[in-house]
């Protein structure tokens, strides 16, 4: 590979890291509302404008995550719901207006049938979002 391509792949990488925590926030601002869950958000959550209601969902305590974890321990978000992120059963059908899942989906067994699970738990007009490893963002 040239110089060049290492450059452009290399500012790409970059611009890419830079901008995704920003289109994050745009995508949380314009398009969650009303009250949700979000997935395994440890240390980092997904910043939501002001009126917006997160529960966080985890499949252990922040006690105990602050175990695994100790140097995130001043960080962690407080875990509301105890319970398994691919599956919900803890979650009511319909129930939630959003459910986010940030660096979550790669990490499932099947994540067509997580989302599919997932679609089963907003209401009719409800938003899932997951963004991945790889900067990338679906929104439904």
């Amino acid at each position: 590979m040239n110089l060049l391509n290492k450059i452009k792949i290399k500012i790409y990488c970059q611009l890419v890291s830079k901008f995704s925590k920003i289109d994050r926030w745009g995508i949380s601002y314009a398009s969650l509302s009303g009250n949700g869950i979000e997935i395994g958000a440890m240390d980092i959550p997904l910043r939501v404008k002001n009126g917006v209601s997160v529960k966080y969902l985890d499949r252990i305590s922040k006690a105990d995550s602050a175990k695994i974890f100790p140097e995130l321990t001043d960080s962690l978000v407080e875990v509301d719901i105890i319970g398994n992120g691919e599956t919900l059963d803890v979650v009511q059908s319909e129930s939630q207006d959003f459910i986010i899942g940030n660096h979550f989906i790669e990490h499932t067994e099947n994540p067509v049938a997580t989302i599919s699970k997932h679609a089963s738990r907003t209401s009719t007009r409800g938003k899932n979002i997951y963004g991945d490893t790889r900067q990338e963002i679906y929104v439904r």
